[in-house]
């Protein structure tokens, strides 16, 4: 092996390139795990925000049953609609995966995102259908919808933790690591 540049060096059937004193094969062992911990990572975030969804939806029909109500007009043709589009969605995105079969074509970042849908849809389909629990803002005087809150509280960190898994790269994972190691915040 040189260290001293990009040289391949030949061993058996493996070819190994050389830069900054870390083979291609190793960078790419390290992509794999961190690619693997991001998927891990994503269901463990998927399952966390179907159970706090399903505990806030229950809370609130507890704390709030005496305010029940089923929506009419335009309070219950928007998120009629919205339950169509996304249940079209979801099922136009499940029916390919469970025809396939594959184990390994079930990615965290897709179960994740399929989550983000299917409480949305959930939610949509409880308020255009079921009654739900209902306050009145005591400034303003506004309708209150609790299952929007519900909904909104576990997947605005979803789509968040999302964004930034799908941002990171091993090499920044790396340097949090070791700033983490020194004591540095």
């Amino acid at each position: 092996f040189d260290m001293s540049g990009s040289r391949p060096s030949v061993q058996g059937n493996v070819t190994e390139f050389m830069a900054g004193g870390k083979s291609e094969k190793s960078i790419h062992n390290h992509s794999d795990v961190f690619i693997n911990e991001i998927d891990k990572q994503c269901y463990r975030i998927g399952c966390y925000a179907l159970v706090v969804w399903a505990l806030l939806t229950a809370l609130s029909y507890a704390l709030h049953w005496e305010s029940l109500e089923r929506l009419t007009g335009a309070e219950r043709k928007a998120p009629t609609l919205a339950c169509l589009f996304l249940g079209m969605t979801c099922v136009t995105t499940v029916i390919p995966i469970v025809l396939k079969g594959k184990k390994r074509s079930h990615s965290g970042v897709l179960f994740a995102a399929l989550v983000v849908q299917f409480i949305a849809f959930l939610t949509d389909f409880m308020l255009a259908f079921i009654p739900v629990p209902i306050c009145i803002h005591p400034f303003s005087g506004t309708r209150i919808y609790l299952l929007r809150w519900c909904e909104w509280s576990p997947l605005a960190f979803v789509m968040t933790f999302l964004t930034e898994c799908c941002r990171a790269s091993p090499s920044e994972i790396e340097l949090q690591d070791q700033r983490n190691s020194c004591g540095e915040r």
